[in-house]
């Protein structure tokens, strides 16, 4: 760590230890787990830096993590944010607005770098797909293929995360397979 600061100080960067934190994993042999070390300590510019367990979560570039790797897509942030959004002083246009421009794409990301399954894509369309038919007061029998078509095609436009994830991440990983790097295209 004192090696990692050292190089980021010649070239004017400073880590900030007290949004760091530190991270020993142990394998135990006897249950064949890998458990985090509470006892290990680590400094940072002779401060310590806080350590985590094994029940710790922290967020990296908008995507959650736990000790033992991604942490798949809690639907509840969904269902808070749509709760917000069909609570807040709105026209039924205007909310649609949002939903569309800022609330699915903050979670595309989240998608498409995260631990998914298709059972989660189609639980996550279909929690907005009800919220769009509560919001316009459609009835439940209206079909899911008008909320996702295009609007010049007479639909809506929300857009499908179980059909827009997995094509973002094809392209995202054929880019790498095009990669000129021989290392980073072999992986």
């Amino acid at each position: 760590l004192q090696h990692a600061s050292d190089f980021f100080k010649s070239r004017s960067l400073v880590l900030n230890s007290k949004k760091s934190f530190a991270l020993r994993l142990i394998p135990s042999t006897k249950n064949r787990i890998i458990i985090p070390d509470r006892k290990a300590r680590f400094l940072l510019s002779n401060e310590p830096l806080r350590l985590i367990d094994q029940h710790s979560t922290f967020t990296y570039l908008g995507i959650n993590f736990d000790p033992s790797g991604k942490l798949s897509l809690n639907l509840q942030l969904l269902s808070d944010l749509l709760l917000k959004l069909r609570k807040a002083p709105l026209k039924p246009q205007q909310k649609l607005s949002l939903l569309k421009s800022n609330v699915l794409p903050r979670f595309a990301y989240r998608l498409t770098l995260g631990r998914l399954t298709i059972g989660l894509l189609e639980r996550f369309d279909t929690l907005v797909r009800q919220f769009v038919k509560d919001l316009l007061r459609l009835g439940h029998d209206t079909p899911d293929s008008g909320i996702h078509a295009s609007v010049k095609d007479g639909g809506l436009g929300v857009p499908s995360m179980t059909l827009l994830v997995p094509s973002s991440l094809i392209r995202r990983l054929s880019k790498l397979d095009r990669s000129s790097d021989p290392v980073v295209s072999s992986l």
